[in-house]
């Protein structure tokens, strides 16, 4: 990824949650849950969640796992 893109993706993203081993984005009015989904080696995951959920996974940390796994589900049952 060339500098330029780095760029551009930092100023358009936002931070707005880190904690129980996960972080919520914004990013153009739609809401992320990142977090490491690897077992042996890290494997960084971004999944597009609802501002419901978003609001959900800042309440304790098995909201935030709930979430994690309900966005992991719609991804595989839609192949992401």
């Amino acid at each position: 990824m060339t500098i330029q893109r780095v760029a551009k993706v930092l100023v358009m993203e936002k931070i707005i949650f880190s904690g129980y081993g996960m972080f919520i984005t914004e990013e153009n009015s739609k809401y992320y849950i990142n977090f490491d989904e690897g077992g042996i080696s890290n494997k960084d995951i971004r999944y597009e969640i609802s501002e419901q959920e978003a609001i959900k996974a800042r309440q304790s940390g098995l909201d935030a796992y709930e979430v994690m796994l309900r966005s992991q589900s719609r991804a595989r049952k839609c192949n992401l």
